[in-house]
């Protein structure tokens, strides 16, 4: 599959082999596959193709134009190219690339994209490559390499996940722009004390939408947050320096030394002095 691929689209005249116009059913699935190359090469349709096209990079980067203007994708980035659109992109010399694509189409597709967010203008987005997007394109490999009489029915449904997942990724990632300010205050200023109304202003937010925001894009509330950095550089210093517990403490915004220790067992399992002690054994 791969150097069919690679051999077609290095081939102006085998660009658009499996592209095709559907509104058979509402999303078809036509051609997909896996990419890595370790060569430069250069893609250019100066035609662009019948159906829409998904580009996925994960992993090294790649030179992409969009409207004469040229971005570096990197793992994560993807985007989608629109019917008929002329399309560009590129590795160098000592570079090297992998990603997954997906040519689609369908009577409903637009209407999907629309809803999701994801326009006919190519555009490129930056999506988290974790374990559950690459769970979800192995499994549309799966069944996109079966022999199945419901292959074209399970495509489509693996496919539609995979855009309402990248489609969730790019709305968190844009929600979390809403709490940027307050996130890079807290990571700049932990030691001190830090007040949630105070955070929610630095965003023009409401206490109670902050705390929403925060704890959807984060995973934890701003509280916790806080803790936990602060419990982490605290282990940073006890393994690192001689310094006392209390000074520690204090150095990681706890004047109390008593609440500092308590708090640490909380979170770490164990005591200062203790986690200081086993780390000097090993």
């Amino acid at each position: 599959m791969q150097k069919r691929v690679i051999r077609d689209e290095n081939d102006n005249g085998g660009l658009n082999s499996y592209s095709k116009d559907s509104t058979e059913f509402p999303l078809v699935v036509n051609y997909a596959g896996k990419i890595n190359i370790s060569r430069p090469f250069l893609t250019h349709n100066k035609v662009g193709r019948l159906d829409y096209y998904l580009l996925f990079v994960t992993g090294g980067k790649l030179k992409v134009n969009i409207d004469g203007e040229t971005k570096l994708m990197s793992t994560g980035d993807f985007v989608i190219f629109p019917p008929k659109y002329k399309y560009r992109y590129e590795i160098g010399a000592n570079s090297a690339i992998s990603y997954f694509f997906v040519h689609f189409t369908g009577s409903h597709v637009t209407e999907y994209l629309d809803a999701l967010k994801m326009t006919e203008n190519p555009v490129v987005r930056h999506a988290r490559f974790g374990e559950e997007i690459a769970l979800a394109i192995s499994s549309f490999f799966i069944d996109y390499e079966s022999s199945s009489e419901l292959k074209d029915v399970a495509l489509s449904v693996e496919f539609s996940r995979i855009l309402v997942m990248l489609s969730k990724e790019v709305h968190n990632a844009s929600r979390a722009r809403l709490i940027s300010k307050s996130l890079a205050y807290i990571n700049e200023n932990y030691m001190k004390e830090i007040r949630i109304p105070e955070l929610a202003a630095l965003e023009g937010l409401s206490v109670s939408r902050y705390n929403f925001l925060f704890k959807e894009c984060v995973g934890t509330s701003p509280v916790k947050y806080m803790t936990n950095l602060r419990m982490r550089q605290a282990c940073l210093l006890l393994d690192s320096t001689s310094l006392s517990v209390k000074q520690i403490g204090e150095m990681v915004g706890y004047e109390d030394n008593h609440f500092f220790s308590k708090l640490f067992k909380a979170c770490v399992g164990t005591s200062p002095v203790s986690y200081r002690k086993s780390g000097r054994e090993e």
